[in-house]
């Protein structure tokens, strides 16, 4: 009876600390609240698999949005320094990428993949969002940005364009943004809702 009552215990226990690793697995980037640091859990910390924390060498973030894609993560964060060593000017932000840039979605004018975080943009940068290939990010002043591939019209400029470099979708006005697989949504000011790319299940809503 003993022996039996030990055994469950023992699969008791170890059932969640699989599914936990089942669940890691399956994930590229999740960040955990201490302050606003960062802390990272990916399978791409350099090039191998790692589930442990990762908050990039002890390097001091400030984040304030952040956002895992398919191969990519982007954060935005407020530190009083940005990644060259430049103070930053008033409220201004840094938009930070690693990962996959094979089509530019760092939006730094290259294709370069990064497996270190990097440092691209800084302005006042508030929200960002990662699609499938490509990024959309929003600045305090209402205006949105789009960058990378661009095969179903997802960066909103009227063309199949890639663009390794942001692209003013909306100037002003925004108040959120978010990125699917191949296409944006967006919130503006009065409340209306905006849907710019790939429609083909009727992601945008037109009908």
């Amino acid at each position: 009876m003993i022996r039996f009552g030990f055994i469950c215990w023992l699969y008791s226990s170890l059932i969640p600390i699989f599914l936990i690793k089942v669940l890691f697995f399956f994930s590229d980037l999740y960040s955990k609240s201490e302050g606003n640091s960062l802390l990272v859990y990916s399978s791409s910390t350099q090039t191998d698999d790692s589930f442990s924390p990762y908050n990039g060498n002890g390097t001091p973030f400030d984040v304030i949005s952040f956002s895992a894609g398919d191969h990519t993560s982007l954060f935005i964060d407020r530190t009083a320094v940005w990644p060259l060593g430049v103070p930053h000017s008033g409220n201004d932000s840094t938009l930070w990428g690693m990962g996959w840039n094979q089509h530019g979605i760092f939006g730094d004018g290259t294709t370069q993949s990064r497996n270190l975080m990097t440092g691209f943009l800084t302005g006042q940068l508030e929200q960002v969002s990662a699609g499938y290939f490509h990024s959309i990010f929003m600045t305090r002043d209402g205006s949105a940005w789009t960058s990378e591939f661009n095969l179903n019209g997802q960066l909103g400029d009227g063309t199949e364009t890639n663009r390794t470099k942001p692209y003013q979708v909306i100037s002003s006005g925004v108040v959120s943004v978010t990125a699917g697989a191949s296409h944006n949504l967006l919130i503006k000011d009065d409340g209306s809702l905006w849907g710019i790319g790939r429609n083909d299940y009727g992601q945008l809503g037109d009908g």
